[in-house]
């Protein structure tokens, strides 16, 4: 999120390009209390001209009104801004409020994963796999999650059956789980496991060896993995920038023929952000009323 920064200098120099005014008697500079909005009000012998530098629904405006020494308004005019213009001039910064931050280091749910991943899906994949039915009891077809999860199922993404027939969507996802998951859009079909903590025979050790070795989910200083541990939403942005690359989902030797058929024909996933998107739209659009 950017927000104005601005001092007395850079405001006029800024109100300079707009309105050369000779004679300058006084320039006055404010900073509009709880709101990164700024005044400047330049006073010459024929009058004043007080210039507005505000953003309105994300847009910087810089509004100019030059009025004679009566105080009547002789002109007023709205110039639009560039972001880059103003970021070059030092007088624009990111931040983020404290419900971003609370967000960002919130979980992510298995079903806000199947959004995200769905909403990366390839066009053509998305058409020859939308599905809006699943097999999991916990699945239903009111659920805003349900197209999400049943088109990802159909499509042989979501792999983790270990719970009788449940999909879980409220609940956490853990990194074994995410990496289940992210294997099926990887180029390789196996690696070598480093980690001390995920035996050969885990569950998930090959899929985790896999995006280890794509580099899409990294292990810890202490050559841990930390299969259970649960992903934070700051966390899985990190994840899928750094998987942003196209990938292939793999044929997996234990599904049976009519699944490989179905994923000879299409299973390609873009891991990269949809046309005019934005890296956090991944995570701020995923939930439905």
């Amino acid at each position: 999120m950017l927000r104005l920064k601005a001092n007395k200098t850079s405001l006029y120099n800024l109100v300079a390009e707009f309105m050369p005014l000779p004679g300058i008697r006084r320039v006055d500079f404010t900073k509009t209390p709880r709101t990164p909005d700024y005044w400047l009000e330049r006073a010459t012998g024929d009058g004043y001209a007080k210039a507005f530098l505000s953003t309105i629904m994300g847009r910087p405006l810089l509004s100019i009104t030059i009025r004679d020494v009566d105080g009547s308004q002789l002109s007023y005019k709205v110039h639009n801004l560039s972001v880059d213009g103003l970021r070059d001039r030092g007088m624009v910064e990111e931040f983020t409020t404290a419900r971003e931050r609370r967000r960002a280091s919130g979980n992510v749910t298995r079903a806000e994963v199947a959004a995200i991943l769905y909403r990366i899906m390839d066009n053509d994949c998305v058409k020859k796999y939308e599905s809006t039915r699943s097999s999991f009891a916990d699945v239903n077809r009111g659920n805003w999650y349900n197209t999400y999860v049943a088109t990802l199922e159909n499509a042989g993404v979501i792999v983790d059956t270990r719970t009788g027939g449940s999909f879980r969507p409220n609940e956490a996802i853990t990194r074994a789980v995410l990496a289940t998951m992210l294997a099926q859009f990887a180029d390789i079909k196996s690696a070598t496991n480093s980690f001390n903590d995920v035996p050969a025979k885990y569950w998930a050790a090959d899929e985790i060896a896999v995006c280890a070795k794509m580099g899409w989910i990294n292990g810890y200083p202490d050559g841990s993995f930390r299969p259970d541990q649960t992903i934070t939403r700051a966390e899985m942005m990190a994840i899928v920038n750094r998987a942003r690359p196209h990938a292939v989902v793999q044929e997996r030797s234990s599904a049976r023929h009519e699944d490989l058929e179905r994923q000879r024909e299409c299973r390609r996933m873009v891991l990269s952000r949809r046309a005019g998107g934005h890296q956090r739209s991944y995570l701020h659009q995923e939930r439905r009323p």
